[in-house]
């Protein structure tokens, strides 16, 4: 049996209308739009149990800045050289700052751009001239950014579950975005995505994967620890998914390319998929505070 609502995402009220209408016991949020609207809080107050960290921590995902920052204090090497800007910043400074990467830049707009506030060079704009029209057109909107250095490797996604204490890592998945064969065409929502049955990449060795999970567990320990003493948040931690976005570099080098705050798509169906466990199993463990206790697994098959 289905129920279906249709409104808006961003309407926690409605939200929370039905889920009492429907005797709902527990919320899982997909998109980004309702974590940073802090549906979560809303109805953690309501005592409806939820599946998404509240906005706070799901900043971790909606400002850029904030992310690079916090990888700054527990991880900096797996940073790319980055700098913050805001509408108020001088010209000189960005320019100055470009000419350091040498024109080899990304942008990234803060806040939720639905998939396209981030520009690379190469990819969405190839002269320096094209990459000042999208930040003349983001401080014109009032809008904060970065500025990083291009990275050139492999990317891959782990998507771990965390109860804001345990995570429990997925299989790592690696998303193919751009169209035409030898990724010639431009990006796309995504191409197609691959895992592979030891749950790892061809180019990742176990080292890899072990690091790329202690730096999701670190993040969501700091996160904890950065609201400790809130008079409301310090009984809140970070429940529900944090997907982490790497890349191999051509030096070997891991490095972090962003972090979202809820499943990947189109990943999440290569590792949902796979799943032995209960995903409900995993839901209640997330609640409880007990993913430690949970043997989480997956079939060794390819997706």
């Amino acid at each position: 049996l289905c129920f279906i609502k249709i409104g808006s995402l961003n309407d926690n009220h409605g939200i929370l209308s039905y889920a009492k209408k429907e005797n709902i016991k527990l919320v899982i949020i997909g998109p980004e739009a309702p974590l940073q609207n802090n549906l979560a809080m809303f109805l953690h107050l309501h005592n409806i149990d939820c599946i998404g960290s509240v906005s706070n921590f799901s900043l971790i995902e909606t400002n850029k800045a904030f992310a690079r920052n916090i990888l700054d204090e527990i991880h900096p090497k797996v940073n790319p050289k980055f700098r913050s800007f805001t509408y108020e910043s001088p010209t000189n400074d960005i320019t100055k700052f470009i000419d350091e990467l040498n024109d080899n830049i990304v942008i990234k707009a803060n806040g939720l751009k639905g998939g396209k506030g981030v520009k690379v060079c190469g990819d969405h704009f190839n002269t320096r001239d094209e990459g000042l029209e999208y930040i003349n057109e983001l401080v014109k909107n009032n809008e904060s950014f970065l500025i990083e250095e291009k990275l050139v490797g492999d990317e891959f996604s782990l998507m771990s579950f965390s109860d804001g204490t345990h995570l429990s890592h997925m299989p790592v998945v690696r998303d193919f975005k751009r169209a035409y064969e030898n990724d010639k065409g431009p990006n796309t929502g995504s191409m197609g995505s691959i895992s592979y049955k030891n749950h790892r990449q061809p180019f990742l060795t176990e080292e890899d994967v072990l690091f790329c999970q202690k730096i999701n567990t670190d993040v969501v320990n700091h996160l904890k620890a950065m609201y400790n003493n809130h008079p409301i948040l310090r009984d809140h931690s970070y429940k529900g998914i944090l997907y982490g976005s790497f890349m191999k570099t051509t030096s070997g080098e891991i490095k972090v390319i962003e972090f979202n705050a809820r499943f990947g798509d189109p990943e999440s169906i290569n590792v949902l998929s796979l799943l032995k466990t209960d995903f409900l199993e995993i839901c209640q463990a997330i609640i409880n505070g007990n993913l430690n206790e949970l043997n989480v697994e997956y079939e060794e098959k390819y997706t």
